[in-house]
């Protein structure tokens, strides 16, 4: 039994005319709030900053005001110790009544985010936060549609249940495609697009774990999320149907409510997913690139700890005179021209194998003997 009772009445409920949630920031770290704030409008929330507990707490006295979807609070305040795990317990916030709380906080310790845990705290976020991700995280708890809705294809050999299941899943904000012919799944996922794919488990021209297996063998779907819909109850049976490459099993009749929690979570985690692909792949592009601008601007090497080169672009082959086969596999000392003392190359290599940059003038020698 939950015996915590807020010392201030959470205020009722009102019309909203604007649709879009409202969020609390609550950060005594102006540069935080200031980018936090902008980013989450630029998203499409309201926002409404405190810098301050007392502040925030002023703001759910007023009867009519409006209860936010959500609250961003940092952990500690000065004066205070783990100030807002006290704020949620005092004000009823949190899990258990219905306004989720992200604490946001410099601490990164178990002991810190058990009491954010304990005191209702849904998630838990080390600074410094990024923008995205707490977009990503507010859209979840808030079940906030996204602007262009998700997009499921249902495939089920039942007319009825197909229409009834597209249905709930239409009036839930989402795109629905239906399809009663398992054979044209193939096509219809590439003309489609889904976030998430639902199929029916016995259809009489291929089963839905068979059409999953087979999507599988493709590498632009195999991180499609595809759950199973039927009537199967056999563990065995499931659990073989997801090793074939389903994420999740529903049992017909599926409650309205599931369908859509369901439906709603495996299409924003594979458009988290997809986002979270597009990052890296632009990252290891950019990072390509300054590395082609570099090899054409300056002298390259790699080197293991021991000093054995593995890696050296065209202008370190040109400048010292060496082919990349003669220098691949050798130590540095190869270049070595003797102009410098032995504590100068000892100060270098014990940085650089610390992790850290040397920066400084080094004198090597050609393979003709000259000096560069």
């Amino acid at each position: 039994m939950n015996t915590r009772a807020p010392s201030l009445a959470p205020p009722a409920a009102v019309p909203r005319t604007d649709r879009s949630p409202l969020i609390y920031l609550v950060e005594d770290d102006e540069a935080q709030v200031e980018n936090l704030s902008r980013q989450l409008r630029l998203e499409g929330y309201r926002v409404r900053t405190f810098t301050d507990p007392a502040g925030f707490r002023a703001a759910f006295v007023p009867a009519d005001a409006e209860r936010p979807a959500a609250v961003v609070m940092d952990m500690v305040f000065p004066g205070g110790s783990d100030t807002g795990p006290a704020l949620i317990r005092e004000l009823g916030l949190g899990r258990d009544f219905g306004t989720p709380v992200v604490i946001a906080s410099a601490r990164d310790d178990l002991q810190g985010r058990l009491n954010a845990f304990r005191a209702g705290a849904c998630r838990y976020l080390v600074k410094p936060v990024e923008a995205h991700r707490l977009s990503d995280l507010l859209d979840a708890l808030t079940g906030r549609q996204p602007p262009r809705p998700y997009r499921v294809l249902l495939v089920d050999d039942d007319p009825l249940l197909l229409e009834s299941h597209a249905a709930i899943l239409r009036t839930a904000g989402m795109e629905v495609r239906t399809l009663a012919e398992p054979l044209l799944t193939l096509e219809t996922v590439d003309a489609f697009q889904p976030d998430v794919l639902m199929l029916d488990m016995h259809m009489p021209d291929a089963t839905g774990p068979e059409l999953a297996a087979v999507l599988r063998e493709r590498d632009a779907y195999l991180h499609l999320p595809i759950v199973f819909l039927s009537t199967e109850t056999d563990m065995t049976q499931q659990l073989l149907a997801l090793n074939l490459g389903g994420d999740d099993f529903l049992v017909k009749p599926v409650q309205p409510a599931h369908l859509v929690a369901a439906a709603t979570a495996r299409a924003r985690r594979a458009r988290q997913n997809t986002a979270i692909r597009h990052r890296l792949e632009t990252t290891l592009y950019e990072r390509e690139r300054e590395h082609l601008a570099l090899d054409h601007h300056a002298i390259v090497s790699i080197a293991d700890r021991a000093g054995n080169i593995l890696y050296v672009n065209d202008r370190f082959c040109e400048v010292s005179g060496y082919r990349r086969d003669e220098l691949l596999g050798q130590n540095h000392r190869i270049v070595k021209s003797d102009v410098h003392p032995e504590t100068f190359f000892g100060d270098l290599w014990h940085t650089i194998a610390s992790g850290h940059v040397w920066q400084g003038d080094i004198c090597n020698r050609r393979k003709d003997g000259s000096l560069y």
